[in-house]
């Protein structure tokens, strides 16, 4: 089951720091992409609207920007349009009858009908009159304010058309006048209102209605404009989410694969978290060393413990050795002891001689289990940054030492290889010294490698790591120490006062 679950681990990608941050902000990143459909749709609305208000306009929707429409303005047009239409149907009245007077005079008194000559013999102008007069006087007692006056302007006008011995009637010419005036006034307040005179038709009495059209298609257009704005808004604000460049049509998409993938992730890490604790409670509930290794350990620390076990190894190797010779020494002298009948001595020595081998035995078999676990854990955490952890050694590592040129993994032994002037060393042949410090180029390359994956910085901790450095190496890796420390904490531990001297000077 434990093996199941780290297949489909390995088997999902690892998330960017983008899609962690869009997973965790998920609720905000779909508010907003809701608020950005809504600012479109407001936008599809406004963009009709301002369509139909141009057809309204007709060819004033061209006109300049700055053309007064505001609601008095259109109020003194429509006051102008309606005087232009009363004063229209005034001037069509007077033509038409002005040519049915002229008509009636060019027929004789005899040809007209008899009612209309007896009527003609009784009935005279100043007659009519004064009964208008007396009419209009009646009208006003009454109360009925309007007709009486009208009435009484039609007498008087009758009155003095009498005077000059001419027929009471509105003159065409007077009202055309009146018109032609009523035209001119309208046309002068459009005018001051910012519309060109050619864009005025004299023959259209209903200039205020376009002019309110025109207001609309204003208020449209700022509506359309406010809507284009929140857009805009909303697609910045969606953005600041994604990766620079990203277009807000494939925020959707985005979030959807980042939301996914990191969900999908998370699910896979719980199962085998769980398929772990399933395991160690069927094992009885212990943990086993190599969990127990894994768990008290990061990257970098199960590298460190393996280079130290690493370094350790060809010194017990050589206890093993001396060991094995005590051993055959303990076994000559058991021997001549026996030969010489005295076996309580020998016998005791060679107790305490296998007591010294089973210890350094005991040793070097915990050691070597140790070094194998370590490079076990280490090669398979090492993964794809091998590259980049080589060549962050490598600076490290050339800076401390002038005679080094690089650092390689050999692919045939899995072992490190050192590149100097006076030629190229395994591990094995390194001097105390040389290992020492390619124990901390790689640390410091690990830790830096590691620290631009996770959203801390690692910090370091060394024990005296610059105790088998000669003096100039051990100045040189302290200023590196120093540089390192600008992003990243250090905690150095020394026992030798003049190495705490040198390390507080270099920083």
């Amino acid at each position: 089951v434990l093996e199941t679950a780290q297949d489909e681990l390995r088997s999902t990608i690892e998330p960017t720091d983008v899609n962690v941050g869009l997973y965790a902000n998920q609720e905000s990143v779909r508010t907003e992409i809701g608020r950005l459909e809504k600012a479109r749709g407001a936008l599809a609305t406004a963009e009709t609207e301002r369509h139909r208000a141009t057809d309204q306009a007709g060819d004033w929707a061209d006109l300049p920007a700055g053309v007064d429409t505001m609601e008095t303005r259109i109020e003194d047009v429509a006051t102008a349009d309606a005087t232009i239409r009363s004063c229209r149907i005034a001037y069509t009245e007077a033509v038409a009858l002005g040519g049915r007077a002229d008509a009636e005079r060019r027929i004789p008194i005899e040809d007209r009908p008899r009612i209309a000559r007896w009527i003609a013999r009784f009935t005279s102008p100043a007659t009519t009159a004064f009964g208008l007069l007396g009419v209009a006087f009646v009208l006003a007692v009454s109360g009925q304010g309007i007709p009486a006056t009208i009435l009484g302007v039609a007498a008087v006008a009758l009155l003095w058309r009498l005077r000059d011995g001419q027929p009471a009637k509105s003159s065409p010419d007077q009202a055309k006048a009146r018109l032609e005036m009523a035209i001119e006034d309208r046309d002068r307040i459009l005018l001051a209102a910012g519309i060109p005179a050619e864009s005025i038709p004299a023959e259209d009495d209903r200039l205020a209605t376009r002019l309110g059209h025109l207001a609309n298609l204003k208020q449209s257009r700022n509506n359309w404009d406010g809507c284009q704005t929140d857009v805009t808004t909303c697609e910045t604000a969606l953005c600041a989410y994604f990766p620079e460049g990203t277009q807000a049509s494939e925020t959707n998409t985005l979030l959807t694969t980042a939301v996914t993938s990191v969900g999908a992730h998370k699910a896979a890490k719980e199962n085998v978290a769980t398929a772990q604790l399933e395991l160690r409670e069927a094992l009885g509930g212990q943990e086993t060393p190599e969990e127990e290794l894994l768990r008290d350990n990061d990257r970098a620390s199960l590298q460190t413990l393996l280079e130290a076990t690493s370094i350790g190894q060809p010194d017990l190797e050589t206890d093993v050795s001396v060991a094995a010779e005590v051993v055959e020494a303990a076994r000559v002298d058991l021997a001549t002891a026996e030969t010489e009948a005295d076996l309580q001595t020998p016998l005791l020595e060679l107790e305490a001689v296998n007591d010294a081998v089973r210890e350094q035995a005991v040793t070097g078999l915990a050691r070597r289990l140790a070094a194998d676990l370590l490079e076990s854990s280490a090669t398979a955490y090492l993964g794809d940054n091998e590259p980049e952890l080589l060549r962050v050694a490598n600076r490290i590592a050339t800076e401390i030492s002038d005679s080094w040129t690089g650092i390689r993994l050999d692919p045939h032994s899995d072992q490190f290889r050192v590149e100097s002037t006076n030629g190229e060393y395994s591990e094995g042949r390194l001097s105390t010294g040389g290992r020492s410090l390619l124990n901390l180029a790689l640390r410091l390359g690990t830790i830096t490698v590691e620290s631009e994956r996770l959203p801390v910085r690692l910090p370091v901790i060394l024990d005296d790591a610059l105790a088998n450095l000669d003096a100039d190496r051990r100045r040189t890796a302290f200023e590196v120490l120093a540089e390192f420390a600008e992003e990243h904490q250090v905690l150095y531990f020394t026992c030798h006062k003049h190495h705490a001297d040198a390390a507080i000077a270099a920083g």
